[in-house]
């Protein structure tokens, strides 16, 4: 099986966000057509494909107005490239470092990140359209107004840092950065495990988070 360790590291932050993702695939980019949502503020929209043929690693840029560059190489739409199991990518100014890692997983283990795999958290909201974003297996996805958070929101009774949703091995959590945070109508206050069909309100703005069965890698 396939993990992918995905880091962004520039521009510098002290906390660089990182992501992991078990599969033979990944589909990442900006936007929420993406499988994997990155934080890159106003620079534009892109989106990429990664994907494993006899045991080869391939890139793939799919669609976008941001220049990509992958382990330094330039790709027009819909242009592919064969990749070693670690190199970079540029999306505009931002720098990400992508490893991929080919582990043998215990078949009980297995199962379960299949299962995980399958039935990706499903975060759900309008703003003020509806809209819908599959969560990573693992990793953090801050919410909030600023060009910093991976999920921004127009309204203005959400912070600009409001919260984040914490996915580890198919378990998640809610941390509340600002006042105005609720869980299930309830204030959150501090750190609170997130069950399935998890209303999150940030001011006005409700989300939900629920298990939804998913129908790409």
């Amino acid at each position: 099986m396939n993990r992918f360790l995905i880091t962004l590291r520039s521009p510098p932050g002290p906390n660089p966000p990182g992501w992991t993702l078990y599969g033979q695939e990944v589909v990442g980019g900006n936007s929420l057509n993406s499988t994997l949502l990155f934080p890159l503020g106003k620079s534009g929209g892109f989106c990429f494909h990664l994907y494993e043929i006899a045991h080869t690693l391939y890139g793939e840029r799919l669609s976008g107005e941001v220049p990509v560059t992958m382990n330094g190489t330039l790709l027009r739409q819909s242009e592919s490239i064969a990749l070693p199991d670690s190199f970079t990518l540029n999306a505009g100014p931002h720098l990400f470092t992508i490893i991929r890692e080919r582990v043998e997983i215990p078949e009980t283990e297995a199962g379960t990140l299949l299962s995980f795999h399958k039935n990706r958290l499903t975060l759900t909201w309008s703003d003020p359209s509806p809209k819908t974003l599959l969560l990573p297996h693992f990793g953090d996805l801050t919410l909030g107004r600023s060009e910093a958070c991976h999920l921004r929101f127009s309204k203005d009774t959400v912070s600009r840092k409001h919260a984040t949703i914490r996915v580890r091995e198919g378990f998640m959590s809610l941390i509340p950065h600002a006042p105005a945070t609720f869980y299930n109508g309830q204030p959150a206050q501090k750190p609170c495990p997130m069950e399935d069909r998890a209303a999150i309100t940030l001011g006005d703005l409700t989300l939900v988070v629920s298990r939804s069965p998913e129908t790409t890698s």
